[in-house]
């Protein structure tokens, strides 16, 4: 199973950088309103686009098997239908194509929208005689939401808001366990994030909140 490396809070010396993968950017003509464009797309009959950047383990996969969970994914669907949000893919498994691919199956299958991956943005640290490498996440999803003004959530199993820049996902973040993953409540939290409309209700295959 991947699992993403903590963020670590303090600088304990030796030598900083930052590097950045080859993870796909926002696709191009990808239709959600920017701060220099709302005003002009204000009038438009179609929304901004909301988005969901979503994790994987913790929220979809719940074992140790790289499974997604098919409770979990009704859940996410629900999110979608109740709210036309589409999919940025912000977990570790977008750093490896297969599972990359298997998410992107299983999106397709349900009828939802992948638009694109987040870049890995990382600092190394040297703390005595062990580098140290550590992804920020916050930082990835800001860097992809960008100048958007359309409405979004991260979803995520990690304690987002306490990782470096991770104040700034305040009112836009869902708090997952590795053992539940994406529950009823849960996903109800995200659709009242994204501010639309009436809850869909929770299918009846789906696992207690």
């Amino acid at each position: 199973m991947i699992r993403a490396k903590t963020n670590i809070g303090a600088h304990h010396g030796g030598v900083t950088k930052k590097k950045m993968d080859d993870t796909a950017d926002p696709p191009a003509g990808f239709a959600v309103a920017t701060a220099a464009s709302s005003s002009a797309s204000s009038s438009a009959s179609s929304p901004a686009v909301p988005l969901i950047f979503l994790d994987i383990d913790g929220v979809i996969c719940c074992n140790q098997l790289q499974t997604l969970e098919a409770a979990q994914l009704q859940q996410l669907k629900r999110i979608c239908k109740a709210t036309g949000a589409k999919v940025v893919l912000s977990s570790d498994w977008r750093r490896k194509i297969p599972l990359k691919q298997k998410v992107q199956r299983a999106l397709q299958r349900l009828g939802i929208e992948y638009v694109g991956c987040t870049k890995v943005i990382t600092t190394i640290e040297q703390i005595g005689n062990y580098r140290v490498e550590t992804n920020h996440r916050p930082r990835e999803i800001l860097k992809w939401y960008g100048a958007r003004s359309c409405p979004w959530v991260a979803i995520d199993d990690r304690d987002l808001l306490s990782e470096t820049d991770g104040d700034r996902l305040s009112g836009h973040f869902v708090h997952t366990d590795f053992i539940n993953g994406l529950t009823a409540a849960a996903a109800d939290q995200a659709i009242a994030i994204l501010g639309r409309g009436v809850v869909v209700p929770s299918p009846t295959s789906v696992i207690p909140a």
